[in-house]
């Protein structure tokens, strides 16, 4: 994977539950730059079952 064209500080955000953010992080230039996050729906979204 190539590292977008950014200054290496620049940060790039993931929103992922399928990929795996340390095998993307793994193939990067500069992979302290990679966050990876996953959202949630609020509790109240959900039916109790």
């Amino acid at each position: 994977m190539r590292s977008a064209p950014a200054l290496p500080s620049t940060p790039i955000w993931t929103n992922t539950s399928m990929l795996s953010i340390t095998g993307l992080a793994e193939e990067m230039q500069h992979p302290g730059r990679l966050v990876g996050t996953h959202f949630f729906r609020p509790g109240t979204a959900h039916e109790a079952g």
